[in-house]
Protein backbone atom coordinates (compact mmCIF):
# COMPACT_ATOMS: atom_id res chain seq x y z
CA UNK A 1 0.00 0.00 0.00
CA UNK A 2 0.74 3.39 -0.04
CA UNK A 3 2.05 5.70 -3.34
CA UNK A 4 5.29 5.43 -5.08
CA UNK A 5 7.37 8.71 -5.39
CA UNK A 6 6.68 9.10 -9.40
CA UNK A 7 2.78 8.42 -8.16
CA UNK A 8 2.60 10.96 -5.67
CA UNK A 9 4.38 13.57 -7.70
CA UNK A 10 1.76 12.73 -10.52
CA UNK A 11 -1.05 13.18 -8.45
CA UNK A 12 0.25 16.02 -6.08
CA UNK A 13 0.79 18.03 -9.62
CA UNK A 14 -2.81 17.64 -10.43
CA UNK A 15 -4.21 18.85 -7.60
CA UNK A 16 -1.78 21.59 -7.54
CA UNK A 17 -3.12 22.44 -10.92
CA UNK A 18 -6.51 22.34 -9.76
CA UNK A 19 -6.47 24.32 -7.26
CA UNK A 20 -4.49 27.09 -8.40
CA UNK A 21 -7.07 28.09 -11.43
CA UNK A 22 -10.15 29.20 -8.55
CA UNK A 23 -7.50 31.31 -7.25
CA UNK A 24 -6.09 32.49 -9.80
CA UNK A 25 -9.74 33.65 -11.68
CA UNK A 26 -10.24 35.71 -8.44
CA UNK A 27 -7.04 37.34 -7.93
CA UNK A 28 -5.67 38.35 -10.99
CA UNK A 29 -8.14 40.87 -11.23
CA UNK A 30 -6.51 41.95 -7.99
CA UNK A 31 -3.12 41.75 -9.06
CA UNK A 32 -3.72 43.01 -12.95
CA UNK A 33 -1.72 45.99 -13.90
CA UNK A 34 0.70 45.08 -10.81
CA UNK A 35 4.73 44.45 -11.46
CA UNK A 36 4.91 41.30 -9.51
CA UNK A 37 6.63 38.60 -10.81
CA UNK A 38 4.26 35.32 -11.30
CA UNK A 39 5.98 33.13 -9.67
CA UNK A 40 5.96 34.97 -6.57
CA UNK A 41 2.02 35.08 -6.64
CA UNK A 42 2.20 31.76 -7.28
CA UNK A 43 1.90 30.67 -3.86
CA UNK A 44 -1.39 33.60 -2.73
CA UNK A 45 -3.10 31.68 -5.75
CA UNK A 46 -2.54 28.28 -4.74
CA UNK A 47 -3.39 28.91 -1.06
CA UNK A 48 -6.54 31.10 -2.21
CA UNK A 49 -7.41 28.61 -4.76
CA UNK A 50 -7.44 25.82 -1.81
CA UNK A 51 -9.35 28.27 0.31
CA UNK A 52 -12.02 28.46 -2.81
CA UNK A 53 -11.89 24.40 -3.42
CA UNK A 54 -12.84 23.52 -0.22
CA UNK A 55 -15.59 26.07 -0.20
CA UNK A 56 -16.76 24.46 -3.23
CA UNK A 57 -16.64 21.21 -1.73
CA UNK A 58 -18.45 21.77 1.26
CA UNK A 59 -21.28 23.23 -0.78
CA UNK A 60 -21.60 20.79 -2.91
CA UNK A 61 -21.74 17.98 -0.37
CA UNK A 62 -24.35 19.82 1.94
CA UNK A 63 -26.59 20.50 -1.56
CA UNK A 64 -25.50 15.97 -1.97
CA UNK A 65 -23.68 16.96 -5.62
CA UNK A 66 -21.46 14.64 -6.29
CA UNK A 67 -17.54 15.06 -7.78
CA UNK A 68 -19.06 15.26 -11.17
CA UNK A 69 -20.30 18.65 -10.53
CA UNK A 70 -17.10 19.95 -8.65
CA UNK A 71 -15.46 18.24 -12.01
CA UNK A 72 -17.81 20.47 -14.02
CA UNK A 73 -17.02 23.74 -12.40
CA UNK A 74 -13.29 22.94 -12.57
CA UNK A 75 -14.00 21.95 -16.24
CA UNK A 76 -16.23 25.53 -16.40
CA UNK A 77 -13.62 27.87 -14.63
CA UNK A 78 -10.43 26.15 -17.36
CA UNK A 79 -12.71 26.97 -20.12
CA UNK A 80 -13.46 30.59 -18.96
CA UNK A 81 -9.45 30.94 -18.98
CA UNK A 82 -9.11 29.56 -22.33
CA UNK A 83 -11.93 31.72 -23.77
CA UNK A 84 -10.02 34.49 -22.12
CA UNK A 85 -6.84 33.22 -23.16
CA UNK A 86 -5.72 37.25 -24.11
CA UNK A 87 -6.55 38.32 -20.51
CA UNK A 88 -3.57 35.65 -19.12
CA UNK A 89 -0.55 37.77 -19.15
CA UNK A 90 2.59 35.53 -17.91
CA UNK A 91 5.11 38.14 -19.17
CA UNK A 92 7.97 36.51 -21.17
CA UNK A 93 10.42 39.95 -21.39
CA UNK A 94 13.02 39.07 -19.36
CA UNK A 95 14.53 42.14 -16.74
CA UNK A 96 17.68 40.66 -14.96
CA UNK A 97 16.01 41.29 -11.60
CA UNK A 98 13.07 39.78 -12.07
CA UNK A 99 14.60 36.66 -13.80
CA UNK A 100 16.46 35.98 -10.19
CA UNK A 101 13.19 36.47 -8.77
CA UNK A 102 11.76 33.85 -10.55
CA UNK A 103 14.81 31.41 -10.57
CA UNK A 104 14.75 31.64 -7.03
CA UNK A 105 10.88 31.25 -6.14
CA UNK A 106 11.41 28.15 -9.01
CA UNK A 107 14.11 26.76 -7.17
CA UNK A 108 12.33 26.89 -3.77
CA UNK A 109 9.07 25.69 -4.95
CA UNK A 110 10.47 22.45 -6.84
CA UNK A 111 12.94 21.61 -4.09
CA UNK A 112 9.98 21.75 -1.34
CA UNK A 113 7.91 19.91 -3.93
CA UNK A 114 10.07 17.24 -4.24
CA UNK A 115 11.23 17.09 -0.53
CA UNK A 116 7.52 16.71 0.00
CA UNK A 117 6.64 14.29 -2.33
CA UNK A 118 10.15 11.88 -1.23
CA UNK A 119 8.86 12.08 2.27
CA UNK A 120 5.06 11.14 1.26
CA UNK A 121 6.12 8.20 -0.36
CA UNK A 122 8.59 6.94 2.16
CA UNK A 123 6.10 7.21 5.08
CA UNK A 124 3.27 5.38 2.55
CA UNK A 125 0.60 6.37 5.18
CA UNK A 126 -0.05 9.19 7.41
CA UNK A 127 0.86 9.30 11.01
CA UNK A 128 -1.74 7.23 13.39
CA UNK A 129 -2.81 10.12 15.12
CA UNK A 130 -3.80 12.26 12.26
CA UNK A 131 -4.95 8.17 10.08
CA UNK A 132 -7.35 7.85 12.86
CA UNK A 133 -8.91 11.13 13.82
CA UNK A 134 -8.69 12.87 10.25
CA UNK A 135 -9.39 9.43 8.17
CA UNK A 136 -12.26 8.64 10.36
CA UNK A 137 -14.14 11.56 9.18
CA UNK A 138 -13.29 11.37 5.25
CA UNK A 139 -14.27 7.91 5.55
CA UNK A 140 -17.27 9.10 6.88
CA UNK A 141 -17.97 11.71 4.92
CA UNK A 142 -17.01 8.70 1.97
CA UNK A 143 -19.55 6.36 3.34
CA UNK A 144 -22.69 8.43 3.61
CA UNK A 145 -21.76 10.95 1.02
CA UNK A 146 -22.72 13.64 2.59
CA UNK A 147 -20.82 15.98 5.06
CA UNK A 148 -22.29 14.64 8.30
CA UNK A 149 -23.29 16.50 12.27
CA UNK A 150 -22.43 14.14 14.15
CA UNK A 151 -20.11 10.44 14.19
CA UNK A 152 -22.55 7.59 13.64
CA UNK A 153 -22.93 4.87 12.94
CA UNK A 154 -19.82 4.27 15.23
CA UNK A 155 -21.12 6.66 18.41
CA UNK A 156 -23.56 9.34 18.96
CA UNK A 157 -21.22 12.23 19.32
CA UNK A 158 -20.92 15.51 17.44
CA UNK A 159 -18.59 15.73 14.98
CA UNK A 160 -15.39 17.72 16.83
CA UNK A 161 -13.67 19.25 13.68
CA UNK A 162 -15.06 22.12 11.34
CA UNK A 163 -15.82 19.63 8.56
CA UNK A 164 -14.16 21.65 5.13
CA UNK A 165 -10.84 20.26 5.21
CA UNK A 166 -12.41 16.48 5.88
CA UNK A 167 -14.70 17.47 3.02
CA UNK A 168 -12.45 18.42 0.68
CA UNK A 169 -10.26 15.23 1.52
CA UNK A 170 -13.02 13.17 0.36
CA UNK A 171 -13.90 14.90 -2.87
CA UNK A 172 -10.69 14.39 -3.71
CA UNK A 173 -10.18 10.74 -2.62
CA UNK A 174 -13.28 10.37 -4.84
CA UNK A 175 -11.70 12.03 -7.37
CA UNK A 176 -8.40 10.18 -7.62
CA UNK A 177 -9.91 7.04 -6.46
CA UNK A 178 -7.71 6.75 -3.48
CA UNK A 179 -7.83 5.54 0.19
CA UNK A 180 -8.75 8.42 2.57
CA UNK A 181 -4.80 8.06 4.56
CA UNK A 182 -3.00 7.75 1.10
CA UNK A 183 -4.76 11.40 -0.14
CA UNK A 184 -4.52 13.15 3.49
CA UNK A 185 -0.64 12.89 3.00
CA UNK A 186 -0.66 13.54 -0.75
CA UNK A 187 -2.83 16.82 0.79
CA UNK A 188 -0.49 17.19 3.92
CA UNK A 189 2.83 17.30 1.32
CA UNK A 190 1.17 20.11 -0.87
CA UNK A 191 -0.12 22.02 1.91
Amino acid sequence: MGLSFPIATLYSSVLLFLVFWPGYLVLNTIFKGKDVPFLVLLPVYITFGLAISIVISVVARILFLGVISILGAVITSLVYVLRNQQNITMRSEFNKSKGVTNVICLSLYVITFIYFNLAASIMKWPPPGDLIGHGYIVSLILYKGYTPANLDPIVDYPLYYPPGFHTFVATIAQLFNLFPGEILLLLGSIV
